[in-house]
């Protein structure tokens, strides 16, 4: 694997792995009983308009991807 392998596959797996999980637990709480956290948020995301509901998921992708490249700083030394 050369480095544009590694830096797609850690896109695809990581950041855009866990936008998806973040908006599927927003949507629907996995597990039987879900954590009263997790409820309250869909509760409340699942309230908002469809534009306030994709300002949200822009919010969490960008976090995600400021998350991925801070962890790529570290890795590289900077």
């Amino acid at each position: 694997m050369n480095k544009e392998e590694f830096v797609d596959s850690i896109k695809l797996v990581v950041s855009d792995g866990s936008v998806k999980a973040v908006e599927s637990s927003l949507l629907e709480p996995p597990g039987i009983q879900p954590s009263k956290e997790l409820i309250e948020s869909s509760d409340w995301f699942n309230k908002l308009k469809t534009e306030d509901k994709e300002m949200v998921m822009k919010v969490v992708s960008r976090s995600v991807e400021m998350a991925v490249f801070g962890f790529f700083c570290v890795l590289d030394g900077v």
